[in-house]
């Protein structure tokens, strides 16, 4: 192993358990304003990034003009560099790790919830509409039961797409979807009965959005915050839907 492949070893490493390595390193790296480093790696080179990562946490030394990226890696320079990882280990713990929902694990959630609280019923004997999505799939009756409903409908080559994952302006969506199921015209009930009727839409979302007034018929039912983004374009984490869930309740 070379050092340059070392250092993208690490920097992987660290991006099973942050989302954003380089958002964590300028907020904890002990040399974060570094930017200039050895003369032997340039901005155009695979390795680049995992080098400026490293040299900005302290791990690799900027003792020598040079790194020599195709040099072995010795043993005693390899544990110099987890040795001097270890502080940041607390940190890594303390990081809010979002665990994206796919496609099948949402209609799952929306689903159950939908049949303990607003007791909807699913078909007993559904057959099979995706291509993607057999009988023997987990989220096959969900699936189906969420079809059935008209909630749900595949790409345009019929795939139901199960392990894409799902963002929050889509979830928005459907959680509308899922309440109206209830509730005739969410939209008009939330405007007249809503915990925060009088509320607007986030900041980051405007009426021109196709999510709109999914996002602000929820922010007025109490469901969403208007006084923090809603960031639409980001994966609908595990923790964020369980808590709109209970909200919902």
């Amino acid at each position: 192993v070379n050092k340059a492949e070392m250092a993208q070893m690490l920097y992987n490493l660290l991006g099973t358990q942050i989302d954003d390595v380089e958002a964590f390193v300028q907020e904890h790296g002990v040399n974060k304003d570094v930017v200039d480093i050895f003369a032997d790696v340039s901005t155009n080179d695979w390795y680049y990034n995992a080098i400026l990562v490293m040299v900005q946490l302290g791990l690799i030394p900027m003792d020598s003009p040079l790194f020599n990226p195709a040099g072995n890696v010795c043993k005693a320079d390899l544990d110099l560099m987890l040795e001097k990882l270890k502080p940041y280990a607390a940190l890594l713990e303390e990081v809010d790790q979002c665990k994206v929902m796919t496609r099948a694990q949402v209609v799952m959630l929306l689903a159950d919830f939908g049949k303990e609280k607003l007791g909807l019923e699913c078909p007993a004997d559904a057959t099979q509409t995706f291509a993607d999505l057999p009988p023997e799939h987990e989220a096959f009756e969900a699936v189906e039961c969420f079809t059935a409903y008209g909630i749900l409908e595949g790409d345009v080559n019929g795939g139901f797409n199960p392990d894409d994952g799902v963002n929050r302006a889509e979830f928005a969506k459907l959680l509308y979807a899922t309440l109206e199921l209830k509730t005739a015209d969410l939209k008009e009930f939330a405007e007249q009965n809503g915990i925060n009727k009088d509320a607007d839409a986030p900041e980051d979302t405007s009426s021109p959005d196709w999510y709109y007034y999914y996002v602000l018929t929820l922010v007025k039912l109490g469901i969403f915050d208007e006084n923090k983004a809603f960031n639409p374009s980001d994966g609908i984490c595990e923790e964020d839907a369980a808590e709109a869930l209970a909200k919902a309740v």
